[in-house]
């Protein structure tokens, strides 16, 4: 999916030698059984993906590979690890340059999902995508201002982007306040014995 979105020519072809190269692997008799379940579970979300590419909205928007070596966010004295999948570059004629990123989201879920099941995945997926933005802000604005309307949680299996939106001040806030409990319930833990 990655190699796929940052190809400048998004050729299907990347994503038909990956389903062919997971297949291979998921029949494999010889590779153990771990790596079997992992690539059949794979296949399913490159089909997810291919199946809501137009859904997602990627059209005209350009990727690339984000920097290695990114170090944790510090929230609040809390080391928080962002993965960006992607780095969204624009160009806007007032703002200038501007970055984002793309964290996708692979877990199926559960069938016959009920609403709130649905509304709590949702909800998750618009605080990764405020993450999302927090990690551009802090570690990508050499590439330009960061833009909440680049920054995106891709929940694959059910074919939905989520856009860190107009709330995300209000989300970040919550981040900082979750962290501010953690830090404040590590302050008080004891280390077992050896640790």
């Amino acid at each position: 999916m990655v190699r796929f979105l940052a190809d400048a020519y998004r050729s299907p072809q990347i994503l038909l030698d990956t389903r062919e190269r997971l297949e291979a692997q998921a029949d494999d008799p010889a590779a153990r059984p771990f790596t079997r379940e992992d690539a059949r579970a794979s296949v399913a979300a490159l089909d997810a993906f291919r199946a809501g590419l137009n859904e997602f909205g990627f059209g005209g928007l350009r990727f690339e590979a984000p920097p290695s070596g990114l170090s944790p966010l510090d929230i609040e004295a809390v080391a928080v690890t962002v993965s960006l999948d992607l780095v969204v570059r624009a160009t806007d004629r007032r703002r200038g340059d501007l970055v984002g990123g793309v964290l996708f989201r692979l877990s199926k879920g559960s069938d016959g999902e009920t609403d709130a099941a649905a509304a709590r995945r949702r909800e998750v997926g618009m605080y990764a995508a405020t993450l999302v933005h927090m990690a551009c802000a802090e570690q990508l604005s050499g590439f330009g201002a960061p833009s909440p309307s680049h920054c995106f949680s891709v929940d694959v299996q059910r074919r939905e982007r989520h856009r860190a939106s107009s709330q995300y001040l209000t989300r970040e806030a919550n981040l900082r306040a979750a962290c501010r409990s953690i830090r404040r319930a590590w302050n008080d833990a004891t280390p077992p014995p050896g640790a």
